[in-house]
């Protein structure tokens, strides 16, 4: 037991607790990011053996965060040998600097037993910790140690508060979870129509067992119209992630369709894996181009489009007559969102959350809609929500009446009170319809967001008293950036 202690004392003696200098975060800042590249593949194979040194690099110059990513390097033994104990010191360090990615990790390894002793109430703990922080994977754990009563009485109410935080800001598990207490009445009245809603959200994101809940319901008609060909598509769906119970009811459903039904449901699962397949940037050639973007915090992290920066070799951010070069930080192909940031203070817009949308309400973006280099003009578009769902009725983008050009995606959406309510796209599913405009959904954005809880806790909050549609635009057109990007 000492030599097991004695050797996680040592693998984190490597991490100083003495404050930074500038220049060491500035190697800090470089390292972790670079290693999240490499951990993630950014869209290429992922290499883990340089990600685990950019990792140990960053820990040295004094991130806090790089512990919570070298103890999974050494849970999961990706880029170094396997040794759950190891991991837990890695944890326990960036728990304790109040790291919450490692606070939810260090409640996952005491909540299965994995490299410490099992203890749901030690599990729970840590949690809360990382849910102040916004993590919201923790806010979902939390709930479901309510729901199942492990390391605190069963309490319904408890769990239904805990999956609907998760739930509003993204997260496919809590809204499945969510669904399924809406579905059966627990802690909650019941109500089918809200169950299925909150499965549609979680199914479009992939999650299987939402998939197979709402085939279910739609095979039934519970709280949707009965279907049987959408109850196939999501069963099918389910079933190729190897959801058990999916599989054994794909086909029996299938039994009972005719063949057009079971065209009609072929057809919408191509139609879902075309959403989700990553689009190339068809705007960008070999010269590139001019692209929007917007600030969402007043440490230089901003927001664009995946595709406008999936294979850029370099993109400058311009402001005014000052450019900065911009690294990504994350992108996620099937949302169409990418995270970059650029050493610089800016004017961040406040995000509208999870605030309910009308149909028709009045938005507009400020973006660069010519793509052309020389193009520097920020222009305003102007429009109304005209779907609250996109192509096929996917609930991840809004269909919008302001005029786009290819320039404006990346850009912010933004509702009469100056919060962004979603980010402006090109179609989805890469067709080109005239007078079809899109938005990625604002909730995609938060959902996007949600394992970067340092972003989101830096996020400027929603302004106590509404702004008049003239300072909104103003609020917008602060934030909004010409993005030039080399291929």
């Amino acid at each position: 037991m000492f030599i097991r202690w004695l050797t996680i004392f040592l693998l984190c003696a490597s991490c100083p607790h003495a404050a930074p200098t500038s220049t060491d975060k500035s190697k800090a800042d470089y390292h972790f990011h670079m290693g999240l590249n490499y951990y993630h593949g950014l869209g290429d194979q992922p290499d883990f053996k340089r990600a685990f040194e950019h990792f140990k690099a960053a820990a040295f110059a004094g991130s806090v965060k790089a512990n919570g990513m070298l103890g999974r390097c050494h849970q999961l033994g990706r880029g170094t040998a396997k040794r759950p104990e190891a991991a837990i010191g890695f944890f326990q360090k960036g728990a304790e600097l109040e790291d919450p990615i490692a606070q939810f990790h260090l409640g996952n390894a005491f909540l299965e037993g994995n490299g410490v002793s099992a203890s749901p109430i030690t599990a729970r703990r840590w949690y809360l910790k990382a849910a102040e922080h916004g993590h919201v994977g923790a806010m979902a754990n939390i709930g479901s140690l309510y729901e199942k009563g492990q390391g605190v009485p069963q309490d319904e109410a408890q769990a239904l508060k805990w999956y609907q935080q998760a739930a509003r800001l993204g997260l496919p598990a809590a809204q499945a979870a969510l669904g399924a207490m809406l579905a059966s009445g627990r802690g909650i009245p019941e109500d089918p129509v809200q169950a299925a809603m909150w499965y549609g959200k979680a199914a479009e994101q992939g999650h299987a067992r939402a998939q197979f809940l709402l085939a279910a319901a739609q095979f039934l008609g519970r709280g949707v119209t009965q279907d049987p060909a959408q109850a196939f598509h999501w069963m099918s769906l389910a079933a190729n992630q190897g959801h058990e119970n999916a599989t054994l009811h794909r086909d029996t459903i299938g039994k009972t369709l005719t063949r057009d039904q079971l065209n009609a449901a072929a057809k919408l699962t191509a139609e879902f894996d075309q959403r989700h397949k990553p689009r190339e940037n068809s705007a960008l050639s070999t010269a590139g181009r001019s692209a929007t973007g917007f600030f969402i915090t007043a440490t230089g992290h901003l927001i664009t489009s995946h595709h406008l920066v999936a294979k850029a070799q370099k993109i400058e951010v311009h402001t005014g007559d000052n450019s900065v070069r911009a690294r990504v930080l994350k992108m996620d192909p099937a949302r169409g969102l990418a995270l970059l940031h650029a050493p610089m203070d800016s004017k961040p817009l406040p995000l509208g959350m999870t605030r309910p949308l009308r149909l028709n309400e009045p938005v507009f973006t400020v973006g660069f809609p010519d793509t052309q280099p020389k193009a520097n003009e920020p222009k305003l578009a102007q429009g109304r929500l005209t779907s609250l769902t996109g192509p096929g009725g996917n609930l991840r983008h809004l269909r919008i009446s302001a005029p786009l050009k290819p320039g404006n995606c990346g850009g912010a959406l933004v509702d009469d009170g100056g919060l962004v309510v979603g980010v402006t796209t090109t179609e989805p599913g890469g067709q080109k319809s005239p007078n079809l405009h899109y938005a990625v959904n604002g909730t995609e954005l938060v959902a996007f967001l949600t394992d970067s809880p340092q972003i989101l806790t830096a996020l400027p909050s929603p302004r106590s008293k509404p702004l008049t549609f003239a300072e909104a635009i103003r609020g917008a057109q602060a934030a909004t950036v010409l993005l030039r990007v080399q291929p």
